[in-house]
């Protein structure tokens, strides 16, 4: 066929980690530092559209996502999990 959908899924290992600066006003509450390891769930969707001879145009959309272990160290705590957003455009050639 000329277009292949997929979908993956799996699971990684985050480190997230942050220091405050100095800037900031006095209502600016922060840790003086915060480390993290924890799981992440990243899935992706996509397609590849075949445009000949072995060539195809991909285009995927990928989202990580993992709870907010420093949120509960900031004031006020955080209101979401952390979550990051890849949108790539590519070219394939099968050999």
């Amino acid at each position: 066929s000329r277009v292949r959908p997929y979908l993956s899924a799996g699971v990684g290992v985050v480190r997230l980690e942050t220091r405050a600066r100095a800037e900031g006003g006095a209502s600016d509450v922060r840790p003086p530092a915060a480390a993290a390891v924890h799981a992440l769930l990243r899935a992706a969707v996509g397609m590849d559209v075949a445009v000949g001879r072995g060539w195809s145009a991909r285009y995927s959309f990928s989202e990580g996502i993992s709870g907010n272990p420093i949120s509960i160290q900031l004031s006020p705590p955080g209101q979401r999990r952390l979550a990051n957003f890849q949108n790539l455009v590519g070219v394939v050639h099968a050999f």
